[in-house]
Protein backbone atom coordinates (compact mmCIF):
# COMPACT_ATOMS: atom_id res chain seq x y z
CA UNK A 1 0.00 0.00 0.00
CA UNK A 2 1.29 3.77 -0.82
CA UNK A 3 0.75 5.86 2.02
CA UNK A 4 1.95 8.96 3.77
CA UNK A 5 0.99 12.06 5.61
CA UNK A 6 3.37 15.06 6.44
CA UNK A 7 3.03 16.10 10.06
CA UNK A 8 3.52 19.61 10.15
CA UNK A 9 -0.18 20.49 10.52
CA UNK A 10 -0.03 18.54 13.66
CA UNK A 11 3.29 19.32 15.78
CA UNK A 12 4.34 22.89 16.80
CA UNK A 13 7.22 23.99 14.83
CA UNK A 14 8.95 23.84 18.53
CA UNK A 15 8.42 20.32 18.78
CA UNK A 16 9.68 19.79 15.31
CA UNK A 17 10.82 21.89 13.06
CA UNK A 18 9.03 23.41 10.02
CA UNK A 19 12.29 22.45 7.79
CA UNK A 20 12.03 18.55 8.31
CA UNK A 21 8.77 18.17 7.35
CA UNK A 22 8.33 20.97 4.75
CA UNK A 23 7.39 19.38 1.25
CA UNK A 24 10.00 20.20 -0.73
CA UNK A 25 13.33 19.17 1.64
CA UNK A 26 11.62 15.71 2.16
CA UNK A 27 11.39 15.54 -1.92
CA UNK A 28 15.49 16.58 -2.38
CA UNK A 29 16.03 14.11 0.34
CA UNK A 30 14.10 11.35 -1.49
CA UNK A 31 15.45 11.97 -5.05
CA UNK A 32 19.09 11.71 -3.26
CA UNK A 33 18.73 8.31 -1.36
CA UNK A 34 16.67 6.44 -3.85
CA UNK A 35 19.70 7.21 -6.51
CA UNK A 36 22.51 6.14 -3.64
CA UNK A 37 20.19 2.69 -2.79
CA UNK A 38 17.38 1.73 -4.58
CA UNK A 39 19.28 -0.91 -6.84
CA UNK A 40 16.63 -0.54 -9.69
CA UNK A 41 17.54 3.21 -10.57
CA UNK A 42 20.74 2.91 -12.84
CA UNK A 43 18.59 0.36 -14.54
CA UNK A 44 15.67 2.03 -15.28
CA UNK A 45 16.77 6.16 -15.33
CA UNK A 46 19.39 5.01 -18.40
CA UNK A 47 20.82 6.73 -21.34
CA UNK A 48 17.46 6.27 -22.77
CA UNK A 49 15.45 7.62 -20.49
CA UNK A 50 17.27 9.88 -18.78
CA UNK A 51 16.45 13.09 -20.47
CA UNK A 52 12.56 11.92 -19.92
CA UNK A 53 13.03 11.82 -16.11
CA UNK A 54 14.69 14.35 -15.70
CA UNK A 55 11.81 16.36 -17.45
CA UNK A 56 9.55 14.49 -15.26
CA UNK A 57 10.94 15.02 -12.25
CA UNK A 58 11.31 18.81 -12.87
CA UNK A 59 7.71 19.13 -13.39
CA UNK A 60 7.02 17.55 -9.68
CA UNK A 61 9.78 19.66 -8.32
CA UNK A 62 7.82 23.11 -9.55
CA UNK A 63 4.57 21.29 -8.43
CA UNK A 64 5.87 20.54 -4.92
CA UNK A 65 7.48 23.87 -4.25
CA UNK A 66 3.96 25.41 -4.61
CA UNK A 67 1.98 22.90 -2.79
CA UNK A 68 1.18 23.90 1.04
CA UNK A 69 -1.19 20.66 1.62
CA UNK A 70 0.54 17.72 2.86
CA UNK A 71 -2.13 15.32 1.55
CA UNK A 72 -1.28 16.78 -2.05
CA UNK A 73 2.65 16.71 -1.11
CA UNK A 74 2.11 12.91 -0.93
CA UNK A 75 -0.07 12.81 -4.02
CA UNK A 76 2.84 14.16 -6.25
CA UNK A 77 5.55 12.32 -4.73
CA UNK A 78 4.14 9.13 -5.10
CA UNK A 79 2.82 10.31 -8.64
CA UNK A 80 6.98 10.58 -9.15
CA UNK A 81 7.80 7.56 -7.65
CA UNK A 82 5.39 5.97 -10.16
CA UNK A 83 8.01 6.74 -12.83
CA UNK A 84 10.25 3.74 -11.74
CA UNK A 85 7.37 1.37 -11.99
CA UNK A 86 7.94 -0.35 -8.90
CA UNK A 87 4.69 -1.53 -6.41
CA UNK A 88 7.44 -2.16 -3.86
CA UNK A 89 8.32 1.45 -3.35
CA UNK A 90 5.95 2.26 -0.46
CA UNK A 91 5.42 5.15 1.87
CA UNK A 92 4.08 4.79 5.49
CA UNK A 93 2.33 7.43 7.09
CA UNK A 94 3.12 7.12 10.75
CA UNK A 95 0.56 9.37 12.26
CA UNK A 96 -3.20 9.67 12.95
CA UNK A 97 -3.31 6.26 13.07
CA UNK A 98 -3.13 5.94 9.15
CA UNK A 99 -1.00 3.16 9.63
CA UNK A 100 -3.75 0.65 10.94
CA UNK A 101 -5.43 -2.23 9.51
CA UNK A 102 -9.18 -1.27 11.25
CA UNK A 103 -11.53 -4.36 11.95
CA UNK A 104 -14.86 -4.10 12.93
CA UNK A 105 -13.97 -4.11 16.68
CA UNK A 106 -12.33 -0.73 15.98
CA UNK A 107 -15.97 0.73 15.19
CA UNK A 108 -16.25 1.18 19.39
CA UNK A 109 -13.43 3.01 19.61
CA UNK A 110 -14.70 6.20 20.15
CA UNK A 111 -11.36 7.63 20.19
CA UNK A 112 -10.10 6.21 17.06
CA UNK A 113 -13.23 7.31 15.19
CA UNK A 114 -12.76 10.67 16.61
CA UNK A 115 -9.10 11.05 15.37
CA UNK A 116 -9.82 9.72 12.22
CA UNK A 117 -12.21 12.57 11.28
CA UNK A 118 -10.14 15.48 12.55
CA UNK A 119 -9.24 17.78 9.87
CA UNK A 120 -11.39 15.87 7.12
CA UNK A 121 -12.48 17.85 4.24
CA UNK A 122 -16.48 18.00 4.46
CA UNK A 123 -18.78 19.03 1.19
CA UNK A 124 -22.62 19.72 2.18
CA UNK A 125 -24.78 17.64 -0.70
CA UNK A 126 -28.31 16.88 -1.10
CA UNK A 127 -28.31 13.11 -2.66
CA UNK A 128 -31.47 13.97 -4.21
CA UNK A 129 -30.69 17.12 -5.46
CA UNK A 130 -27.70 16.22 -7.24
CA UNK A 131 -29.77 13.51 -8.54
CA UNK A 132 -31.92 16.06 -9.99
CA UNK A 133 -29.10 18.05 -11.35
CA UNK A 134 -27.80 15.04 -13.42
CA UNK A 135 -28.61 14.40 -16.98
CA UNK A 136 -29.39 10.45 -17.01
CA UNK A 137 -30.06 10.27 -20.75
CA UNK A 138 -26.16 10.99 -21.26
CA UNK A 139 -23.20 8.65 -19.84
CA UNK A 140 -20.08 10.48 -20.91
CA UNK A 141 -18.99 12.41 -18.16
CA UNK A 142 -17.90 11.45 -14.63
CA UNK A 143 -20.20 12.85 -12.39
CA UNK A 144 -23.18 10.68 -10.91
CA UNK A 145 -23.64 8.07 -7.91
CA UNK A 146 -21.24 4.47 -7.18
CA UNK A 147 -21.31 2.11 -4.87
CA UNK A 148 -17.88 1.11 -3.43
CA UNK A 149 -18.02 -2.29 -2.17
CA UNK A 150 -14.44 -3.95 -0.87
CA UNK A 151 -16.16 -7.66 1.07
CA UNK A 152 -12.80 -8.23 2.07
CA UNK A 153 -13.29 -5.81 5.17
CA UNK A 154 -16.60 -5.39 4.86
CA UNK A 155 -16.77 -1.72 3.30
CA UNK A 156 -19.41 -0.46 2.10
CA UNK A 157 -20.17 3.26 0.13
CA UNK A 158 -22.13 5.31 -1.92
CA UNK A 159 -20.51 8.02 -3.32
CA UNK A 160 -21.04 11.24 -5.55
CA UNK A 161 -18.67 12.60 -7.77
CA UNK A 162 -19.32 16.05 -8.03
CA UNK A 163 -17.27 18.89 -10.12
CA UNK A 164 -15.13 20.89 -7.36
CA UNK A 165 -12.80 22.11 -8.62
CA UNK A 166 -10.09 23.20 -5.78
CA UNK A 167 -6.96 24.02 -7.75
CA UNK A 168 -5.69 20.79 -7.40
CA UNK A 169 -8.12 18.95 -8.36
CA UNK A 170 -11.46 18.53 -10.69
CA UNK A 171 -13.99 16.44 -9.01
CA UNK A 172 -14.50 15.28 -5.51
CA UNK A 173 -16.01 11.89 -4.77
CA UNK A 174 -18.37 12.79 -1.48
CA UNK A 175 -19.61 10.07 0.83
CA UNK A 176 -23.44 9.92 0.44
CA UNK A 177 -23.92 6.86 3.24
CA UNK A 178 -21.18 4.71 4.61
CA UNK A 179 -21.85 1.19 6.08
CA UNK A 180 -18.74 1.77 8.81
CA UNK A 181 -17.92 4.77 11.26
CA UNK A 182 -14.78 5.36 9.52
CA UNK A 183 -16.65 7.44 6.82
CA UNK A 184 -19.45 10.11 7.96
CA UNK A 185 -22.02 11.91 5.38
CA UNK A 186 -20.17 14.71 3.39
CA UNK A 187 -16.74 13.45 3.87
CA UNK A 188 -14.50 13.52 0.68
CA UNK A 189 -13.86 10.36 -0.47
CA UNK A 190 -11.47 10.81 -2.92
CA UNK A 191 -10.12 13.57 -5.54
CA UNK A 192 -9.66 13.63 -9.29
CA UNK A 193 -7.85 15.28 -11.96
CA UNK A 194 -9.11 15.21 -15.30
CA UNK A 195 -6.45 13.82 -17.68
CA UNK A 196 -8.42 13.66 -20.69
CA UNK A 197 -11.89 13.81 -22.55
CA UNK A 198 -12.77 10.14 -20.88
CA UNK A 199 -9.67 9.28 -18.16
CA UNK A 200 -9.29 10.45 -14.86
CA UNK A 201 -6.00 10.53 -12.39
CA UNK A 202 -7.57 9.66 -9.13
CA UNK A 203 -6.54 9.56 -4.53
CA UNK A 204 -8.68 7.53 -2.75
CA UNK A 205 -8.89 7.78 1.11
CA UNK A 206 -9.01 4.48 2.10
CA UNK A 207 -10.74 3.21 5.28
CA UNK A 208 -7.96 4.53 7.60
CA UNK A 209 -7.61 7.99 5.92
CA UNK A 210 -4.49 7.13 4.50
CA UNK A 211 -4.28 7.82 0.62
CA UNK A 212 -3.93 5.45 -2.07
CA UNK A 213 -3.46 6.74 -5.95
CA UNK A 214 -4.11 3.95 -8.82
CA UNK A 215 -1.36 2.61 -11.04
CA UNK A 216 -3.98 3.42 -13.99
CA UNK A 217 -6.16 6.43 -14.76
CA UNK A 218 -10.20 5.77 -13.99
CA UNK A 219 -11.95 5.72 -17.71
CA UNK A 220 -15.02 6.07 -18.94
CA UNK A 221 -15.96 3.39 -21.89
CA UNK A 222 -18.56 3.84 -24.42
CA UNK A 223 -21.36 2.55 -22.50
CA UNK A 224 -20.39 4.90 -19.81
CA UNK A 225 -19.39 2.30 -17.13
CA UNK A 226 -15.97 3.09 -15.49
CA UNK A 227 -12.92 1.12 -15.92
CA UNK A 228 -11.72 1.16 -12.07
CA UNK A 229 -11.42 -1.52 -9.33
CA UNK A 230 -13.82 -4.23 -9.60
CA UNK A 231 -15.22 -3.53 -6.48
CA UNK A 232 -16.72 0.14 -8.08
CA UNK A 233 -20.22 0.28 -9.95
CA UNK A 234 -21.91 2.92 -11.86
CA UNK A 235 -25.46 3.06 -10.47
CA UNK A 236 -26.67 6.72 -11.85
CA UNK A 237 -26.69 7.50 -14.78
CA UNK A 238 -26.70 3.68 -15.03
CA UNK A 239 -24.71 2.14 -18.06
CA UNK A 240 -26.37 1.55 -21.22
CA UNK A 241 -26.73 -2.22 -22.08
CA UNK A 242 -23.22 -3.41 -23.22
CA UNK A 243 -20.32 -5.66 -21.62
CA UNK A 244 -18.72 -4.58 -18.41
CA UNK A 245 -14.85 -4.04 -17.50
CA UNK A 246 -14.44 -7.74 -16.79
CA UNK A 247 -16.59 -10.44 -16.56
CA UNK A 248 -19.99 -10.93 -16.72
CA UNK A 249 -20.44 -13.54 -13.87
CA UNK A 250 -20.08 -12.74 -10.39
CA UNK A 251 -17.89 -14.81 -8.18
CA UNK A 252 -19.66 -13.72 -5.08
CA UNK A 253 -22.86 -14.99 -6.43
CA UNK A 254 -21.49 -18.22 -7.15
CA UNK A 255 -19.43 -18.58 -4.12
CA UNK A 256 -22.40 -17.44 -1.74
CA UNK A 257 -19.00 -15.74 0.42
CA UNK A 258 -17.44 -12.57 0.79
CA UNK A 259 -14.70 -14.01 2.59
CA UNK A 260 -10.99 -13.06 1.66
CA UNK A 261 -11.05 -16.70 0.15
CA UNK A 262 -13.90 -18.41 -0.86
CA UNK A 263 -13.80 -21.84 -2.52
CA UNK A 264 -17.03 -24.00 -4.62
CA UNK A 265 -17.70 -26.86 -6.86
CA UNK A 266 -18.96 -25.57 -10.40
CA UNK A 267 -20.08 -28.62 -11.21
CA UNK A 268 -19.00 -32.53 -10.93
CA UNK A 269 -16.05 -31.94 -12.72
CA UNK A 270 -14.96 -28.31 -11.88
CA UNK A 271 -13.83 -26.47 -8.35
CA UNK A 272 -13.60 -23.04 -8.30
CA UNK A 273 -11.47 -20.92 -5.67
CA UNK A 274 -10.95 -17.09 -5.57
CA UNK A 275 -8.83 -15.38 -3.36
CA UNK A 276 -8.72 -11.61 -3.39
CA UNK A 277 -5.16 -11.27 -1.54
CA UNK A 278 -2.35 -12.76 -0.31
CA UNK A 279 -1.53 -10.49 2.78
CA UNK A 280 -0.07 -12.06 5.57
CA UNK A 281 -3.57 -10.96 7.70
CA UNK A 282 -4.83 -13.81 5.41
CA UNK A 283 -2.71 -16.54 5.42
CA UNK A 284 -4.47 -18.64 8.16
CA UNK A 285 -7.82 -18.09 6.32
CA UNK A 286 -6.38 -19.35 2.64
CA UNK A 287 -4.95 -22.43 4.24
CA UNK A 288 -7.98 -23.34 6.12
CA UNK A 289 -9.97 -22.96 3.48
CA UNK A 290 -7.45 -24.97 1.39
CA UNK A 291 -7.34 -27.36 4.42
CA UNK A 292 -11.32 -28.18 4.54
CA UNK A 293 -12.34 -28.34 0.66
CA UNK A 294 -9.40 -30.65 -0.21
CA UNK A 295 -11.40 -33.72 -0.43
CA UNK A 296 -13.19 -31.82 -2.71
CA UNK A 297 -10.48 -30.27 -4.83
CA UNK A 298 -9.24 -33.42 -4.98
CA UNK A 299 -12.18 -35.30 -6.30
CA UNK A 300 -12.87 -32.94 -9.32
CA UNK A 301 -10.50 -33.26 -12.86
CA UNK A 302 -10.54 -29.39 -13.01
CA UNK A 303 -9.68 -26.19 -10.84
CA UNK A 304 -9.77 -22.34 -11.59
CA UNK A 305 -8.42 -20.37 -9.32
CA UNK A 306 -8.90 -16.82 -9.17
CA UNK A 307 -6.23 -14.07 -8.42
CA UNK A 308 -8.04 -10.92 -10.47
CA UNK A 309 -7.12 -7.72 -8.62
CA UNK A 310 -4.55 -9.79 -6.02
CA UNK A 311 -1.79 -7.44 -5.91
CA UNK A 312 0.22 -9.35 -3.49
CA UNK A 313 1.49 -9.79 0.01
CA UNK A 314 3.35 -13.00 1.47
CA UNK A 315 4.84 -16.36 0.29
CA UNK A 316 3.20 -17.90 2.67
CA UNK A 317 0.29 -17.42 1.93
CA UNK A 318 0.06 -18.79 -1.66
CA UNK A 319 1.98 -21.93 0.31
CA UNK A 320 -0.86 -24.38 0.64
CA UNK A 321 -1.83 -24.20 -3.52
CA UNK A 322 1.53 -25.28 -4.24
CA UNK A 323 1.14 -29.04 -4.05
CA UNK A 324 -2.31 -29.02 -6.12
CA UNK A 325 -0.32 -27.05 -8.75
CA UNK A 326 2.40 -28.88 -8.82
CA UNK A 327 3.56 -31.54 -12.11
CA UNK A 328 7.47 -30.83 -12.76
CA UNK A 329 10.33 -29.65 -11.12
CA UNK A 330 10.53 -25.36 -11.86
CA UNK A 331 13.33 -23.13 -10.97
CA UNK A 332 13.07 -20.43 -8.68
CA UNK A 333 15.03 -17.52 -9.38
CA UNK A 334 17.16 -15.89 -6.60
CA UNK A 335 17.99 -12.51 -5.55
CA UNK A 336 21.00 -9.86 -5.61
CA UNK A 337 21.77 -7.82 -2.97
CA UNK A 338 22.88 -4.26 -3.25
CA UNK A 339 25.11 -3.21 -0.42
CA UNK A 340 25.27 0.08 0.55
CA UNK A 341 25.89 1.45 3.82
CA UNK A 342 21.97 3.18 3.90
CA UNK A 343 21.25 -0.29 3.12
CA UNK A 344 22.91 -1.97 6.29
CA UNK A 345 20.96 0.75 8.40
CA UNK A 346 17.57 -0.20 6.34
CA UNK A 347 18.18 -3.41 7.40
CA UNK A 348 19.13 -3.07 11.20
CA UNK A 349 16.25 -1.23 11.03
CA UNK A 350 14.25 -3.54 9.65
CA UNK A 351 15.61 -6.31 12.07
CA UNK A 352 15.27 -4.24 15.23
CA UNK A 353 11.40 -3.73 15.26
CA UNK A 354 10.45 -7.42 13.74
CA UNK A 355 9.42 -8.42 16.97
CA UNK A 356 8.63 -12.15 15.36
CA UNK A 357 11.77 -12.76 14.00
CA UNK A 358 13.50 -15.98 15.32
CA UNK A 359 17.09 -16.61 16.51
CA UNK A 360 18.24 -18.45 13.61
CA UNK A 361 16.81 -15.12 11.14
CA UNK A 362 18.56 -12.60 13.40
CA UNK A 363 21.75 -14.68 13.43
CA UNK A 364 21.43 -14.66 9.01
CA UNK A 365 20.82 -10.88 8.92
CA UNK A 366 24.10 -10.49 11.31
CA UNK A 367 26.11 -12.74 8.51
CA UNK A 368 24.22 -11.06 5.66
CA UNK A 369 25.24 -7.24 6.99
CA UNK A 370 29.03 -8.55 7.88
CA UNK A 371 29.53 -9.47 4.06
CA UNK A 372 27.73 -6.04 3.12
CA UNK A 373 30.08 -4.01 4.94
CA UNK A 374 33.42 -5.42 3.43
CA UNK A 375 31.66 -5.47 0.07
CA UNK A 376 30.19 -1.60 -0.61
CA UNK A 377 28.37 -0.81 -3.46
CA UNK A 378 28.42 -4.13 -4.86
CA UNK A 379 25.47 -6.80 -5.74
CA UNK A 380 26.03 -9.94 -3.22
CA UNK A 381 23.99 -13.23 -3.46
CA UNK A 382 21.26 -12.92 -1.18
CA UNK A 383 19.76 -16.09 -2.17
CA UNK A 384 20.86 -18.57 -4.75
CA UNK A 385 19.00 -19.49 -7.70
CA UNK A 386 17.32 -23.30 -6.47
CA UNK A 387 15.00 -25.59 -8.35
CA UNK A 388 11.92 -26.74 -6.40
CA UNK A 389 11.25 -30.95 -6.59
CA UNK A 390 8.28 -32.43 -4.66
CA UNK A 391 8.09 -36.41 -4.49
CA UNK A 392 4.75 -36.47 -4.77
CA UNK A 393 2.21 -34.88 -8.01
CA UNK A 394 -1.36 -34.64 -7.16
CA UNK A 395 -3.40 -37.11 -9.78
CA UNK A 396 -6.46 -34.46 -9.75
CA UNK A 397 -6.83 -32.11 -10.50
CA UNK A 398 -5.26 -32.82 -13.68
CA UNK A 399 -5.56 -29.50 -15.43
CA UNK A 400 -5.83 -26.04 -13.47
CA UNK A 401 -6.78 -22.18 -15.12
CA UNK A 402 -5.38 -19.21 -12.78
CA UNK A 403 -7.31 -16.45 -13.84
CA UNK A 404 -5.14 -13.29 -13.60
CA UNK A 405 -5.49 -9.55 -14.72
CA UNK A 406 -3.72 -6.34 -14.44
CA UNK A 407 -4.34 -6.23 -10.86
CA UNK A 408 -1.96 -8.85 -9.96
CA UNK A 409 1.41 -8.11 -8.90
CA UNK A 410 4.32 -8.50 -6.34
CA UNK A 411 4.02 -11.83 -4.34
CA UNK A 412 0.56 -12.75 -6.74
CA UNK A 413 3.15 -12.68 -9.70
CA UNK A 414 5.87 -14.81 -8.18
CA UNK A 415 2.86 -17.71 -7.61
CA UNK A 416 2.06 -17.11 -11.25
CA UNK A 417 5.83 -17.75 -12.50
CA UNK A 418 5.90 -20.81 -10.23
CA UNK A 419 2.59 -21.77 -11.71
CA UNK A 420 3.26 -20.88 -15.61
CA UNK A 421 6.09 -23.51 -15.67
CA UNK A 422 4.10 -26.20 -14.25
CA UNK A 423 2.59 -28.28 -16.95
CA UNK A 424 -0.86 -29.08 -15.49
CA UNK A 425 -1.23 -25.19 -15.18
CA UNK A 426 -2.77 -22.50 -17.99
CA UNK A 427 -2.58 -18.96 -17.28
CA UNK A 428 -5.69 -17.25 -18.51
CA UNK A 429 -6.68 -13.39 -18.96
CA UNK A 430 -4.66 -10.35 -19.39
CA UNK A 431 -0.96 -9.48 -18.57
CA UNK A 432 -0.26 -8.96 -14.81
CA UNK A 433 1.25 -5.73 -13.29
CA UNK A 434 5.05 -6.23 -13.74
CA UNK A 435 6.38 -5.23 -10.08
CA UNK A 436 8.18 -8.14 -8.75
CA UNK A 437 12.02 -7.75 -10.38
CA UNK A 438 13.36 -5.34 -7.33
CA UNK A 439 12.14 -7.17 -3.77
CA UNK A 440 13.49 -7.35 -0.21
CA UNK A 441 11.68 -4.12 0.87
CA UNK A 442 13.25 -1.82 4.12
CA UNK A 443 11.91 0.88 5.82
CA UNK A 444 14.08 4.14 6.26
CA UNK A 445 12.42 7.11 7.93
CA UNK A 446 12.71 10.62 6.40
CA UNK A 447 14.41 13.69 7.39
CA UNK A 448 9.79 14.64 8.52
CA UNK A 449 9.99 11.79 11.56
CA UNK A 450 6.31 10.92 10.66
CA UNK A 451 7.29 9.55 7.55
CA UNK A 452 8.80 6.38 6.08
CA UNK A 453 10.27 5.08 2.92
CA UNK A 454 10.36 1.44 2.51
CA UNK A 455 12.11 0.47 -0.32
CA UNK A 456 13.64 -2.51 -2.73
CA UNK A 457 17.40 -3.46 -2.02
CA UNK A 458 17.54 -6.91 -3.83
CA UNK A 459 17.49 -7.53 -7.78
CA UNK A 460 15.97 -10.93 -9.39
CA UNK A 461 18.54 -12.83 -11.32
CA UNK A 462 15.88 -12.81 -14.12
CA UNK A 463 17.05 -9.59 -15.08
CA UNK A 464 20.62 -10.48 -15.81
CA UNK A 465 19.09 -13.38 -18.26
CA UNK A 466 16.71 -10.65 -20.35
CA UNK A 467 13.64 -12.04 -18.01
CA UNK A 468 12.40 -9.38 -16.07
CA UNK A 469 9.00 -8.08 -15.81
CA UNK A 470 8.67 -4.66 -14.07
CA UNK A 471 7.11 -2.21 -16.61
CA UNK A 472 5.59 -5.35 -18.73
CA UNK A 473 4.19 -7.99 -16.35
CA UNK A 474 3.72 -11.91 -17.05
CA UNK A 475 1.67 -12.72 -20.23
CA UNK A 476 -0.98 -15.31 -19.93
CA UNK A 477 -1.17 -18.47 -22.19
CA UNK A 478 -4.55 -17.60 -23.39
CA UNK A 479 -5.83 -13.85 -23.59
CA UNK A 480 -9.38 -12.98 -22.43
CA UNK A 481 -11.16 -10.07 -23.60
CA UNK A 482 -12.72 -7.06 -21.19
CA UNK A 483 -15.75 -8.35 -21.85
CA UNK A 484 -16.00 -12.03 -22.14
CA UNK A 485 -17.50 -14.19 -19.10
CA UNK A 486 -14.15 -14.86 -17.81
CA UNK A 487 -15.07 -18.42 -15.18
CA UNK A 488 -17.39 -19.25 -17.99
CA UNK A 489 -14.18 -19.16 -20.68
CA UNK A 490 -11.70 -20.66 -17.99
CA UNK A 491 -14.47 -23.60 -17.59
CA UNK A 492 -15.54 -24.20 -20.87
CA UNK A 493 -11.56 -24.51 -21.65
CA UNK A 494 -10.91 -26.78 -19.24
CA UNK A 495 -13.51 -29.23 -20.18
CA UNK A 496 -13.36 -28.89 -23.53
Amino acid sequence: MKKILFALLFLSAAELPAQQCNCDSNFVWLKRYMERNYPGYKPKVNDSTRAAFYSYTQKYEELIKKVDNPNYCEYYILKWLQFFKDGHIQLIDNNKNRNLTLTSKDEKNNKLIRKLHEGVETIPIDSIEFVKSLDTTKHKGIQGIYTINTSINNSEYYVAIVKNNNGFRDYAGVILSSKTKFWHKGEVKLELKQISDSAFDVMLYQQNHSIWIYDQPFKILKNGDVDAAPYWKRIIPPPVSGSPVTTTTDENEITHCNANACFTNLNTQTSYLRIHSFSDMFTNEIDSVVKANMNSIKSHKYMIIDLRYNGGGSDDSYTPLLPIIYSNPVVSYGVDLYSTPDNVLAIKKAEKEDAYLSAGDRKWFDSLIAVMNTHPYQYIIQAPDDTVKSDSIMPEPEKVAVLMNRGCGSTTEQFLLFARDCKKVTLMGEHSAGVLDYSNIRPVDFPCPYLTLWYPTTRSHRIPIGKGIDGIGIAPKIKLAPDADWIKAAEEYLEK
